[in-house]
C-alpha cells in the first residue's frame, strides 16, 4: 500500500513539474509572440514610411520631367524669339530651385514649378524704338496665328509647334503700362502637349506671357534678379543683388522685396497735415494692397520668407472673417493700430467704405488711420567672409614683387 501511495506521490509531483514546465513554456511563446508584434508593427511602420518616400520621390520625378519639358521649350522658344529677347521672372528663379530648395519642393504646399508661366520680353534699347519692337511682337502672334490656321485646311502644313507643344490660343492683355503711362502690348500663348490634346491637366499645358518691351523697375524681388538671354544668365541693371546674394537667398528660403511697398501709404497718409482727397488715398491704396496680394502672397506661397521694410503677413487658420465672413484659412495683414485686418476686408473698405463722401479711411475696429503695419525684417547673416582670401592676395603679390621674377622662359612661367 505504501509502495501505492509512493508512485502516486512521484506522479503527481511530475505532473507538477510538467504544468510549470509548460506554463513557463507558454510564457516564453509569449514573449516572443509580443516581440514578433513588436517587429511586425516596426516593419509595418518602415513600410508606411518607405510607401510615403516612393510617393514623394514620384512625385518629385513627374515635377522634375514636366519641368524638364518645360525648360526646353523654353530655351527652344527663346531662341525663336530671337537676340533682342530674354525670359524673366520666377521662371528663371525655379532652375535652382530643385537643386537648392528639394525639401520645400516636397511640401505640399510649395506653388507648382512645372505649372506657372514663362515671362518673356524683348529689349527696349531706345524708347524710340517701341515701334519698331512692337511691330516684331505683333508678326510674331500673326506667324504663330498663320501657321496654326493654315494647317487646319491643309494637311501639309503643320501647325506652330515647339518641342512638342502645339499653339492652342493666344488672349492679349492690357493692363501693363510703361513709366510713361503707355500701355506695353502683351499676349499670353497657350500651348499643348500633342500627344495629349484631349486632356485637361495643368502639366500639359504650357502659358507663354509675352511683354513687348521691358518695364522699367520690372524686378520685384531679389531672387528674380536675373534673367536668360540667347547669352546665358544674366545680371538684371534694374537689381542691386550681386549673385553670391541671389544663390544665398534662395538657399535661405528668403528674398528681399525690391520695391518700396510703403510708398504708397505714404502718399494716401502724408506726414503733413495736407489734404489728400478720397480718390487718390483709394488709388494709392490699392497699388499697395494689389502688390501684397498678387508678389507678396505668391513667393510666400513658395515657402519663401520676405525681409527689408514689408508689411506683417500671416494667414489665419481658425476665426472667420469679421469683416466679410470669408472661411479660414485667409491671408491677413496687420494694421499701425495692432488689429488684424482680412486682405479681403481691407480691399472691400477701399472699394466701399462708410460714406464715400468722407475723406478717411479709417480701421473698422478702433477708427484710426487704415495703416498698414511695416516692420524691417533681417535676413540671414551667413555671408561669405572673403578677407582671408583677400589677404592673402596681398601677401602673395608682395611676395611676388620682392623675388621680382621676370618670365624668361617656359620653364618660369611654368613655375609661377
Amino acid at each position: 500500500m505504501s509502495n501505492i501511495v509512493e508512485d502516486e506521490k512521484i506522479i503527481r509531483e511530475r505532473l507538477e513539474n510538467k504544468i510549470i514546465e509548460l506554463e513557463k513554456l507558454n510564457q516564453d511563446m509569449k514573449k516572443e509572440m509580443e516581440k514578433l508584434q513588436k517587429e511586425k508593427s516596426y516593419i509595418e511602420l518602415e513600410n508606411v514610411h518607405y510607401k510615403v518616400q516612393a510617393k514623394n520621390y514620384d512625385l518629385i520625378f513627374n515635377k522634375q520631367k514636366t519641368y524638364k519639358n518645360k525648360v526646353n521649350f523654353a530655351f527652344t522658344f527663346l531662341s525663336f524669339l530671337g537676340k533682342n529677347a530674354c525670359i524673366y521672372g520666377s521662371f528663371v528663379r525655379k532652375l535652382f530651385d530643385y537643386s537648392l530648395r528639394l525639401d520645400k519642393i516636397q511640401n505640399k504646399n510649395t506653388g507648382s514649378l512645372d505649372n506657372s508661366d514663362i515671362n518673356f520680353y524683348f529689349y527696349l534699347y531706345d524708347y524710340g524704338d517701341k515701334n519698331k519692337v512692337s511691330y516684331q511682337f505683333y508678326e510674331l502672334i500673326r506667324h504663330i496665328e498663320v501657321s496654326t490656321l493654315l494647317s487646319k485646311y491643309n494637311n501639309s502644313i503643320n501647325p506652330f509647334e515647339i518641342n512638342g507643344y502645339v499653339y492652342i490660343n493666344s488672349s492679349f492683355k492690357f493692363n501693363v503700362y510703361d513709366n510713361y503711362d503707355k500701355i506695353i502690348p502683351r499676349v499670353i500663348l497657350q500651348f499643348k502637349h500633342k500627344d495629349h490634346l484631349q486632356s485637361t491637366k495643368p502639366e500639359h499645358y504650357i502659358n507663354v506671357d509675352i511683354l513687348a518691351w521691358k518695364k522699367n523697375e520690372n524686378v520685384d524681388f531679389s531672387v528674380n534678379s536675373f534673367i536668360i538671354n540667347n547669352n546665358g544668365l544674366v545680371y538684371n541693371n534694374d537689381s542691386k543683388y550681386e549673385f553670391i546674394q541671389y544663390i544665398q537667398d534662395i538657399t535661405n528660403n528668403e528674398t528681399c522685396y525690391i520695391k518700396d511697398l510703403k510708398r504708397y501709404q505714404d502718399l494716401a497718409f502724408p506726414s503733413q497735415s495736407e489734404s489728400v482727397p478720397r480718390e487718390v488715398k483709394v488709388k494709392h491704396l490699392k497699388k499697395s494692397y494689389n502688390m501684397i496680394s498678387m508678389t507678396c502672397l505668391r513667393i510666400i506661397n513658395n515657402q519663401y520668407s520676405i525681409y527689408g521694410l514689408v508689411p506683417e503677413i500671416e494667414i489665419e487658420s481658425n476665426e472667420d472673417c469679421y469683416l466679410t465672413s470669408c472661411k479660414a484659412p485667409y491671408p491677413k495683414v496687420l494694421l499701425e493700430c495692432d488689429h488684424w485686418i482680412s486682405l479681403m476686408g481691407y480691399r472691400g473698405i477701399l472699394d466701399k467704405g462708410e460714406n464715400e463722401f468722407t475723406q478717411s479711411i479709417k480701421c473698422p475696429l478702433c477708427r484710426n488711420d487704415l495703416k498698414i503695419k511695416f516692420t524691417n525684417k533681417k535676413n540671414t547673416d551667413n555671408s561669405i567672409n572673403i578677407q582671408p582670401i583677400l589677404n592673402y592676395l596681398k601677401t602673395f603679390e608682395t611676395i611676388k614683387r620682392s623675388m621680382d621674377l621676370k618670365l624668361i622662359s617656359n620653364e618660369a612661367i611654368e613655375y609661377i
